[in-house]
């Protein structure tokens, strides 16, 4: 690992509804501004956005990595040798990745939509509103800026998220919180 590279991945369907076509435009725009940024996507789909995630490995060997189409383990140790999983969702229900990859110390960077809304800005993850490429590609720049500059702070940033994911989503958690009380109001 080059000793600045900041590595981002996405992993699942590359289509409209997750976002990757705005993930492709976001990251062009990082990759020509910063020269340590690196992509790893894996996944499948519509075959013009899988052209297209072709295209810019092509232009950018080496530093943006397309592996077509999904391999569960191959995509959890691309998401856990990453330093940021990017989640730009159109809409998201319940939103899952971002969970794993923080018990995998990773950080999301996701579109505050639907159920990515659970992680807590700057915390346990980043989250931003405008669901643009420009918007995003900002953000992945100036978080690649602050993980050079601030290596320390990006090393506790996964520790703090995973110990969230586990307090706040174990099932012991759930379990208090959500279905006893809610047997609980049944019974009533």
């Amino acid at each position: 690992r080059a000793e600045n590279a900041v590595f981002f991945s996405y992993h699942g369907r590359i289509v409209h509804q997750k976002g990757t076509d705005i993930l492709a435009a976001a990251a062009q725009i990082v990759m020509e501004r910063n020269k340590d940024a690196r992509f790893i996507v894996t996944g499948q789909g519509a075959s013009e956005l899988e052209k297209e995630q072709a295209a810019l490995a092509l232009r950018f060997p080496g530093r943006y990595l397309y592996l077509r189409g999904y391999n569960r383990p191959l995509a959890r140790l691309c998401v856990a040798v990453s330093d940021f999983i990017v989640l730009p969702s159109i809409f998201e229900p319940c939103g899952l990745e971002d969970l794993i990859a923080q018990i995998y110390g990773t950080l999301p960077v996701a579109h505050a939509c639907g159920g990515l809304q659970k992680i807590e800005d700057g915390k346990t993850g980043f989250l931003y509103k405008d669901n643009r490429p420009d918007v995003l590609a900002d953000l992945l720049l100036d978080l690649a800026e602050q993980r050079q500059k601030e290596p320390a702070h990006f090393e506790r940033l996964p520790v703090q998220a995973a110990r969230s994911v586990q307090n706040r989503f174990s099932w012991k958690k759930i379990i208090k919180t959500s279905y006893i009380p809610f047997y609980e109001r049944l019974r009533e």
